[in-house]
């Protein structure tokens, strides 16, 4: 048993041993570049980066280090095994929230596997593949599927005709319905829930409720969905 693990570990050092350092050279420098890509993908097509936790700024770390890991690592099997306990104790503290930005990361992950493994077709493929998938969403399935902004509107006043502020929701904005009335003191608060597809509909009205009698304070909360 312990000659075939010994028999084992020199397998991996001879492997790693016919390691030129040109090869290495060359694929610290995709792992480099590759980042670079993604940041620049991030920085043009990730609508929300304003919104995110800034990710990207880590971009051209995390490739060339985890490019080098994984060339340190690939042809040692104690190395392997050790990075397993060693990351168990590692705890991430940059909250990355939105599915999107986590996705970014992932890829930076799996092109620096690609460089460290010399199989830079695929690293390729993959950059491009990233690009049509979110040109595809952001050109063609965003305006129809997604794009769409949740929200609700809170409406103060006294004498406030409800159907009518009914009426000029529904005419503008999507699922536009009443979810909630409330009076004290001879004040309405008047509660709407509603989808709509951007911000210039949701501007004119809620000015156009303002004007209308009765109402005194118009208060719009929105979410994105992307």
């Amino acid at each position: 048993m312990n000659e075939a693990f010994l028999k084992l570990l020199q397998e991996f050092s001879k492997s790693y041993a016919s390691l030129d350092t040109f090869s290495i050279m060359v694929a610290m420098i995709a792992g480099t570049v590759s980042s670079i890509a993604m940041y620049i993908i991030y920085e043009l097509l990730y609508s929300r980066k304003n919104e995110g936790s800034q990710i990207n700024r880590a971009f051209m770390l995390m490739g060339p280090a985890i490019t080098a890991l994984f060339i340190a690592i690939q042809f040692s099997l104690p190395l392997s095994l050790g990075l397993l306990g060693a990351l168990s104790f590692v705890r991430y503290r940059t909250p990355v929230k939105d599915a999107e930005e986590s996705s970014y990361v992932l890829v930076i992950v799996a092109l620096s596997v690609c460089a460290a493994t010399f199989n830079y077709l695929i690293g390729l493929v993959l950059i491009v593949l990233v690009i049509a998938g979110v040109l595809a969403r952001r050109l063609l399935l965003d305006p129809h599927l997604g794009g769409v902004m949740t929200g609700q509107i809170l409406i103060v006043g006294s004498g406030i005709d409800g159907n009518a502020i009914s009426d000029a929701l529904g005419k503008t904005l999507d699922r536009a319905k009443l979810v909630g009335v409330a009076e004290q003191d001879g004040v309405s608060r008047l509660h709407f829930s509603f989808n709509a597809r951007n911000l210039d509909n949701l501007a004119a009205i809620a000015q156009e409720i303002e004007r209308m009698q009765g109402v005194s304070r118009v208060n719009v909360m929105t979410t994105a969905s992307e």
